[in-house]
């Protein structure tokens, strides 16, 4: 994480140091916009069509988790109840059981989370694929030199008025 937050810095830095040079060098203007792609996949048909297929991967992947849940909180319930009249070895053997399935329950829910991530990264792949095209026409039309993502570029401050978010939005 905090590599790839250097890599991203040095990479911001990289262009400013560009964008000034070539101010400096008397080219055109440097005309810089954003595009909050969030807003992008929330507020799309085309984002929210991905926002639908994250959200079944999601709830089938739940399903999985809650029925171990279930299993593990049954057998939980079932040791409350019993574990006056256990055995110690067979109490013992119970606790382990439940152990093992907490265990499983907690490798599972990880499992789930990086498929999850996954999913998520490739629908955003899918919504940028479907939008870069759309992002270059409005840059054009606008005369913007570059357009950065609002949130993933670390961009601390902007005009309101470089936001190109809702051209984007309104031709997708």
């Amino acid at each position: 994480m905090r590599r790839s937050l250097v890599f991203t810095l040095l990479g911001c830095a990289l262009i400013f140091a560009g964008v000034v040079r070539a101010e400096a060098a008397g080219s055109e203007p440097i005309r810089v916009a954003y595009v909050d792609l969030m807003a992008v996949m929330s507020d799309t048909k085309a984002g929210k069509q991905a926002q639908a297929k994250l959200q079944k991967e999601l709830d089938k992947r739940q399903e999985s988790l809650d029925k171990k849940q279930k299993k593990a909180a049954k057998l939980e319930a079932q040791l409350k109840r019993q574990s006056a009249f256990l055995k110690a070895d067979k109490l013992r053997a119970k606790q382990q059981e439940l152990a093992q399935m907490a265990a499983e329950i907690q490798q599972l829910y990880g499992k789930l989370q990086a498929e999850l991530e996954q999913v998520k990264q490739k629908a955003m792949v899918e919504l940028l694929d479907k939008a870069t095209p759309v992002i270059h026409q409005v840059a054009k039309k606008n005369g913007f030199t570059m357009v950065f993502e609002r949130t993933n570029s670390f961009v601390v401050w902007a005009n309101d008025d470089l936001d190109i978010t809702e051209q984007v939005k309104a031709r997708l």
